[in-house]
């Protein structure tokens, strides 16, 4: 449950420093030209931790605290101990991962806008 709660507690933090800043809001969201122009692949990571408003924040962090324990839980239960968060946002890193590959080996069309 630490990995979730700190996670929780990452995102509450970008995100309400966006309310406030829309400049942080622009340069973490997730945009397709800006990755594909400006190579800022860091937004297929950065766009997990920043929302619109409140009501999606506390939704999102709602839904996220009950998933990431039953998450936490099963790597217990398999491993017996808990690895890090590659767990809770390990889809963004494949994502990621699959893109850069795909563009550098064989220019694929997969992530390209």
């Amino acid at each position: 449950m630490v990995v979730t709660l700190i996670i929780i507690a990452i995102t509450v933090l970008v995100s309400v420093m966006a309310f406030g800043n829309r400049e942080l809001y622009r340069r973490l969201a997730f945009n397709a030209y800006d990755i594909r122009q400006f190579r800022n692949g860091y937004r297929f990571l950065s766009y997990a931790v920043v929302h619109a408003d409140w009501v999606h924040l506390l939704v999102n962090m709602l839904v996220y605290y009950s998933f990431g324990r039953v998450v936490e839980m099963y790597y217990q239960m398999l491993w017996g101990v808990l690895p890090d968060a590659l767990g809770h946002k390990g889809h963004l890193l494949l994502l990621a991962f699959i893109c850069w590959r795909h563009r550098v080996f064989n220019n694929a069309r997969i992530c390209q806008t």
